[in-house]
């Protein structure tokens, strides 16, 4: 299987730069959006191997993006990592209950990126030592 990009979610350009170069330098890959319209179509074109979704999104929110996804044949199976600086317990659990796989408090570490990069992306787990 071969790995396709992952796709970042998130408005803030800074965050989204900083995973990508991350990403990168675990040999993957990464397009971003910034908003969640267009992140529901660029999923539906190039599905993605996992989604990082930063929550709070300006206009369609990262719940309502993701209860989408998960909602249609060709996308429910796409791994979702749910993102949020909103530290409340409600925000993990609202994130979970609408369909993310997993949830990360931002600021992360690099190892519970790394976490979620062994347990969703399809590579050797020792890639992301």
């Amino acid at each position: 299987m071969s790995l396709r990009p992952v796709l970042v979610v998130d408005d803030d350009p800074d965050l989204a730069l900083f995973l990508v170069d991350v990403l990168a330098s675990f040999g993957v890959h990464c397009d971003v959006v910034g908003d969640g319209e267009t992140a529901l179509r660029v999923v539906r074109q190039i599905r993605p191997s996992l989604v990082l979704l930063d929550m709070h999104l300006p206009g369609l929110s990262g719940r309502e993006l993701v209860s989408r996804l998960k909602a249609y044949d060709d996308t429910r199976a796409i791994p979702v990592v749910g993102m949020s600086s909103l530290g409340r317990l409600e925000n993990a659990q609202n994130a979970l209950q609408a369909g993310c796989d997993t949830f990360l408090l931002k600021p992360f570490g690099l190892d519970e990126l790394a976490d979620a990069l062994r347990t969703y992306l399809p590579l050797n787990p020792t890639d992301y030592a």
